[in-house]
């Protein structure tokens, strides 16, 4: 693969490697080690640099959890706040996700109401734990979350 960089400003960039995939299924990834930091001045605008293959391996098809999310049933219970999750693994840690389109609820996360939500992440192996929170956004942000079921 070839690299080119242009500016018409000086600056410096520090690129540790490129990742390139061809079709979002099914092709490997291509990695491509750069480890190198570039810097760009009016003497030397544009830097052209041919970076050899380092690695090609096969992307991390994740895995799916289904998460069930039971609102407590107390006056003031439900939140129109955006809710998100973190799964730790044994393995890794996903992605901060927010909980959204409930398969259940057009509105979701209201008094007395479970909503169930199809999530996709890295594979992080194992549960261990969760972290559950929301933004706070919204009037009357409070939410009382009773419990929460997650099965791969």
């Amino acid at each position: 693969i070839v690299l080119l960089i242009g500016n018409t400003f000086s600056c410096k960039l520090a690129i540790k490697a490129l990742h390139l995939k061809e079709n979002l299924k099914q092709d490997p990834v291509y990695i491509f080690e750069v480890n190198e930091t570039f810097h760009l001045d009016i003497d030397k605008p544009e830097i052209r640099k041919e970076i050899p293959l380092s690695l090609v391996t096969k992307e991390d098809n994740g895995s799916e959890h289904i998460i069930k999310v039971y609102t407590g049933d107390k006056r003031g219970s439900g939140t129109d706040a955006n809710v998100h999750i973190i799964l730790f693994g044994d393995m890794d840690t996903s992605h901060l996700i927010q909980l959204k389109n409930s398969l259940d609820h057009r509105d979701p996360f209201e008094r007395g109401k479970s909503d169930t939500f199809k999530i996709k992440t890295k594979n992080i192996g194992r549960l261990q734990k969760i972290e559950i929170r929301h933004d706070g956004k919204g009037f009357a942000s409070g939410w009382f979350l009773e419990k929460v079921e997650i099965t791969d």
